[in-house]
C-alpha cells in the first residue's frame, strides 16, 4: 500500500521542495513531482542553478522518453493524469488530490502556511482517510 505523509508548514514552498528533492535524489530516489506551472517553473530554473558543483537530472514530463528515463526528477503539471513506473515517489505541490496516486510506493504531500492551501490539504487528508490510507504527519513549524 502507498506510504503517505503530509509536510505541514512549509513558510517557503519552493525553498522546502527544493531541500527535499535534492535530498532524495541525494538518496538515489527518483521523484514525479506535481505542481501548478508557475511553481514547477520557479523549481526548473532553481534546479539549474543549484551551485556549481552540483546538478539533479530533471526534466518536464513531455520530455522525450530517453530524457525521462536518465532523469530523476520530473516536474507535472497538476493537470496531466500520468505517472511513470520508473518513479516510485511523487511528490505533490499542488492543491488537488492526485490522481492514480496509489500507482506510486510513496506520496509526500507538501502544504504551504497558507490558509487556502491548509483547507485544500485538510480535504486531501480526508479523501487518504476515506480510501484507508494510515498517514504520517510532519510539521515543520516544530523544527524552526
Amino acid at each position: 500500500m502507498t506510504e503517505i505523509a503530509f509536510h505541514f508548514g512549509a513558510p517557503d514552498k519552493r525553498g522546502y521542495a527544493l531541500r527535499l528533492i535534492r535530498k532524495a535524489v541525494g538518496s538515489g530516489a527518483k521523484l514525479w513531482v506535481l505542481g501548478d506551472g508557475p511553481l514547477l517553473q520557479e523549481l526548473d530554473s532553481a534546479l539549474w542553478s543549484l551551485t556549481e558543483t552540483e546538478f539533479l537530472t530533471h526534466c518536464l514530463v513531455d520530455a522525450p522518453e530517453d530524457i525521462l528515463s536518465r532523469s530523476s526528477v520530473v516536474l507535472v503539471p497538476a493537470h496531466v493524469q500520468q505517472s511513470h513506473p520508473e518513479f516510485p515517489i511523487l511528490v505533490n505541490l499542488s492543491t488537488q488530490m492526485p490522481s492514480g496516486f496509489e500507482v506510486y510506493t510513496r506520496v509526500i504531500e507538501v502544504v504551504s502556511t497558507d490558509d487556502d492551501d491548509k483547507d485544500s490539504a485538510r480535504n486531501r487528508w480526508k479523501a487518504y482517510t476515506q480510501l484507508g490510507y494510515a498517514i504520517s504527519r510532519h510539521d515543520l513549524n516544530l523544527r524552526s
